[in-house]
Parts: C-alpha cells; structure tokens; sequence
C-alpha cells in the first residue's frame, strides 16, 4: 500500500489543453497549402476539438469523463495517453501511462496474442524478459484459452477487450486510460475489471475512465468532467456532474429548467387517502427533467404503518408510494413511474419501473394526478440507501424523464447480521440426504 504522502501526490497534471485541426473545403486545398504554405490562394479555417481543459489527478484517485460522441473525450484521452500531440497547454505525468482506447489500437493483427503481449509490455517499458515472467498471469487474467497462440485478426471484440485489459492490469500502469472499452465484453468480465481497478486503485494506481455509464462515474470515480463542444461545460462531484449532464439529455433543455409543479392538485383531504411528504418545497433537493409532469409527493413505510421515522429492519415488508401530476396532457402508452435505491457508493441496488413490468398507467390531462403504491421485501443490508423517482416516457431506445428527483428520501437500514453484501434476501435452507454415489 502507498504511504499517505505517496497516494495524495499528482501523478497527472493537465493545464489549458487544446486541440485544433486545420480545415479545408476540400482535399487539392489542403495539397496546396501544405506545398504553398502562406502563399497558396486557399487558407485553412480553424476548428477546436478541445479547449482549455485543466484538471489534476492524484494517485489512488480516478477522474471520469462524461459527454456525448463528438464531445471531444477521445481527443483529450489520446492527447492523455501520448498518442495525438497538444495543439496548445502541457501534460505533466510521473510514471508510465496504459491506455484501453480503440478496439484493438496498438495491437499488430498479424502477431499472435502472445507476441503481442510482449509488444504492449515493451511499449509500455517493460523489459521483453520481466513480460514473460508475467505472461501466465496475464492469460490466466484475459481467459481466452488456445487463441492466446493465433493472430489477433482471428479475435472477437470481447476477445480484444479481454487480452488488452489483462494485460494492463497485470502490468499496472501509473495512470490507467480506459475509453468505454469495456462496455464490449461479457458482464462476468465487466465486474471482475471493475474489481481489479478498484484493488489497483487502492494500492496507488490512478484512473483516467471515459463512460456513457453514470453509475460507475459515480461509484469509481472521486472527480467528474462534463465535456461539451470540445469544452469543460462542468467538473467537480461526480454526482453533481453527473446529474447537470443527465438533465442536459433527458430533460428536454439546456439543463437549468426545473420542473413546474401544477397550479391544483386534490389534497388527502379530498381523496382519503394517506398524506404524503411534499416533494415541491424540499431545499436543496435535486430534480430535473422535461417539467411534462411533476412528482408532488411520496413516502415511505413499513407495511401496515404509518410513516414514520425512515429507519427499517432488514427483512420487513416495505411500502413505497408516491404521486406525480401531469403538466401537459400525456398518453398513457409510452408513460411509465420508476424508482431506484442506491447505496452511498451510488450503485443501483434495486430498480423497478412500470412500463418495462408492463404495468399500465392512466392516460393524464392537465393538471390530472397520478398515484401509484409499491410493495417489497427490505433485501437491504444494513446501510444508509437513496431513494430516486421518476416519471418517465419511454419509445423504443429512447427514455425522456419527465421528473427525476435524486434522494427524494434517503434511508436507513438495520440487520442483526454483519453487512458481507449488498443485499440479503431471506434464504430457505433444505437439507437434501441419500446416499452417497
């Protein structure tokens, strides 16, 4: 393990870096300038594909990178990794730097997986011989059996990811640069390199993680950069970062809009039914979305209680119920509620949404409410969890939020039993005899 001094040092400095290419009409007006130089007729127009990007990264730490394709992070993770030179600003490393980028990028397709084990070992300034010595581990790791010996031109994409990961992380870099390759292979490998990063991470090893999955920014990553038209549009807390550029996709704006609550909604009062916790006046609670519905209300409870202080036992029937009141007139088929629980390393923990149960919904007019009561089991190990909402429009592969509000409560959990997962659902245990073959 690296001492305190050692695992809060910077291992990566980057300072006002900026990449800018040279644009032509056409293809004989780039051969004349490049002849002709500042004499040719034609000159280039310039285009930024990043600018002015400043951060600083410590040992042990991971910064995620979060933006649409085109954004600019794969110009910046090249410029990162030493493989596209600055147009402007300095990159200051300690140490050697690995980097996941392209499918199979530093890969020769005519070598074998082996002998391009050696190739990544030395480019990454490993002697050929203190490869080899590390060579079983790194095809223990990777698991792609005889094909080791083959051309890499012969692999599938997992195959790719699994040899060029493994051989990352058994040589451990400084600074890791992964770009969303991992999203390629299977989930058995996804979580086994979720789990060396981490153990990597702990032992000194920084990590650089461009990802369309806000999850693991959230749960990895200690610093977040949103990067927008080649520009930091916003960096710091991975959850706040996360959330603005969430907003931006899903709620149908630049990002800044809340929700608008509804001018009427019937009160317990009027409908008998139990009161709930306004969600319209909470300071500081995070919501964003299209503002087509707002959720108004919500709580949370033991089966057969009131609501009451949010602390539950561990294997106790828990009631969720909470109401949203349309904005907009809303058809019911694409309209759905959803709801999450997160622990406090934001990971997803439990997730149920109506449209994929196929639950349906009421069609909603302006102004009109809807209601909806959730029943489970508390699996929960004992723990402090979030609790987040959503009213949601879902059409085919594209999912527009309405509302999303983030720890519309948060909650604990307590458990007579120690805490060795995540979850602990209420197992029954049959004892099978016979005899013995």
């Amino acid at each position: 393990m690296p001492s305190e001094s050692s695992s809060t040092a910077p291992v990566l400095i980057a300072r006002d870096v900026g990449k800018c290419y040279q644009m032509f009409g056409k293809p004989s007006d780039r051969l004349r300038h490049s002849l002709l130089g500042r004499f040719a007729r034609v000159q280039p127009r310039e285009f930024w594909a990043l600018r002015g990007v400043d951060f600083t990264l410590e040992r042990g730490k991971a910064v995620g990178l979060v933006g649409r394709n085109g954004s600019g992070k794969s110009t910046l993770l090249q410029i990162l990794a030493g493989t596209l030179p600055p147009s402007r600003g300095r990159i200051e490393v300690e140490g050697r730097v690995g980097a996941l980028l392209e499918l199979g990028s530093g890969f020769n397709p005519e070598f074998s997986g082996r002998e391009n084990v050696i190739l990544q070992g030395v480019l990454l300034g490993l002697s050929k011989r203190a490869v080899q010595q590390q060579f079983d581990e790194i095809a223990a790791f990777a698991d792609i059996g005889q094909f080791l010996e083959q051309p890499v031109k012969t692999y599938s994409s997992g195959m790719f990811v699994r040899l060029a990961f493994a051989v990352q992380a058994v040589l451990a870099p400084d600074v890791l640069i992964v770009d969303e390759a991992l999203s390629v292979g299977d989930a058995a490998f996804q979580i086994k390199c979720m789990t060396h990063m981490r153990r990597r991470m702990e032992a000194g090893m920084a990590i650089i993680l461009a990802s369309h999955d806000m999850e693991t920014v959230r749960g990895l990553c200690a610093e977040a950069l949103w990067i927008h038209a080649g520009e930091v549009r916003q960096q710091g807390d991975p959850r706040e970062v996360t959330t603005a550029y969430m907003r931006f996709l899903f709620g149908g704006g630049d990002g800044d809009a809340a929700p608008v609550a509804a001018a009427v909604a019937p009160t317990p009062a009027a409908t008998g039914l139990q009161p709930l916790s306004s969600l319209l006046d909470r300071p500081g609670l995070q919501r964003w979305g299209s503002g087509a519905a707002t959720i108004t209300g919500m709580r949370l409870c033991e089966a057969g209680a009131a609501a009451g202080p949010l602390s539950f036992a561990q294997g106790r029937r828990l009631v969720l119920e909470f109401e949203a009141v349309a904005n907009r007139d809303l058809a019911a088929d694409h309209l759905g509620l959803a709801f999450s629980i997160r622990n406090t390393k934001a990971l997803s923990i439990m997730t149920f949404a109506t449209y994929e149960a196929r639950q349906p919904l009421p069609a909603l007019r302006r102004g009109e409410v809807v209601r909806m009561a959730f029943e489970f089991d508390n699996v929960l190990a004992s723990g402090e969890y979030g609790l987040i909402l959503a009213v949601e429009e879902v059409r085919g592969e594209q999912r527009v939020y309405h509302d999303y509000v983030e720890n519309a409560a948060v909650f604990h959990v307590t458990s007579k039993l120690p805490p060795f997962s995540i979850a602990q659902p209420a197992v029954q245990c049959t004892l099978v005899t016979g005899p013995a073959r």
